[in-house]
């Protein structure tokens, strides 16, 4: 009988605070992301919805991780992340800062 592995990645949820894109060497479940922040209560401001592909300004602050088994991410690449208003963590492309995927808890 197979049992299926968890997502896993690596988080740093203070990129924007601290300037360094990882912290320690330890695995972590995708729900990390959500329970790490950085979270955000409030409207985007644009009166629309941002999806893939849309870019996230500067200013919104995000946190990092190194995706290790998340499918269709790079599986060494490193992203950045933040939590949505409507609890969806936003994953984005550091140097472009576009989205590239939404996950629901």
């Amino acid at each position: 009988m197979a049992l299926a592995q968890p997502l896993a990645i690596r988080v740093n949820p203070r990129l924007a605070d601290e300037g360094i894109l990882m912290s320690g060497n330890h695995p972590a479940t995708i729900r990390t992301l959500f329970d790490a922040g950085p979270r955000y209560t409030e409207a985007n401001g644009r009166g629309r919805r941002v999806g893939v592909g849309s870019s996230v300004p500067d200013w919104v602050q995000v946190g990092s991780f190194q995706n290790v088994a998340v499918p269709g991410l790079n599986p060494v690449g490193y992203y950045g992340y933040f939590i949505s208003p409507d609890d969806k963590a936003v994953i984005l492309d550091l140097g472009s800062r576009r989205i590239v995927r939404v996950i629901r808890p």
